[in-house]
């Protein structure tokens, strides 16, 4: 998931994706107001915009799992709904390089931070849209067909190239 597309609390009108902090016991944040909101949603807690995701709804009230740590998140803090689940991008660039458990790219951070500590709330692209991979698809595959899982669709080189056997 590309965290840098996703809404911000300096961009978000709408007071229906805004919540507030209820409660704070360590990484896990309850938050009121989020009626609407949904299982597993990824959401940004705090004025730092912390990454979490609701791992429960009773009522209005959201249980969030924060992946990052809590400390300074106060009761009535906000907490901005994104309307998408937490989810990984896959394409280019991902081989070879090292994320965090919620695909933050590493070696991005050092190069922007000059630290080896990831600061809270750092919102940075998991992958980089200047890589490309040279995909060359088969002789069977067409623009717009489905294909199962038995199919050769082709080859792609990125490092090194990687081919299915065919069966």
């Amino acid at each position: 998931m590309e965290f840098s597309s996703l809404p911000t609390l300096e961009d978000e009108e709408k007071e229906s994706t805004l919540g507030f902090v209820h409660g704070v016991s360590g990484p896990v944040v309850t938050a009121s107001s989020m009626a609407g909101a949904a299982m597993y949603e990824l959401v940004r807690v705090g004025h730092t915009e912390l990454v979490g995701e609701i791992i429960r709804l009773e009522g209005d009230l959201a249980t969030i799992q924060v992946y990052e740590e809590t400390s300074g998140v106060c009761v009535g803090d906000p907490v901005l709904r994104t309307g998408k689940p937490l989810s990984v991008e896959l394409g280019p660039g991902i081989m070879g390089s090292i994320f965090d458990g919620i695909q933050r790219p590493l070696k991005d951070i050092t190069e922007l931070t000059q630290s080896i500590y990831i600061p809270r709330g750092i919102n940075i692209p998991a992958l980089s849209k200047d890589i490309k991979w040279d995909f060359i698809p088969s002789q069977s595959v067409r623009v717009g067909a489905r294909h199962g899982a038995a199919p050769d669709v082709g080859r792609l080189c990125q490092q090194f190239c990687l081919r299915r056997a065919s069966s």
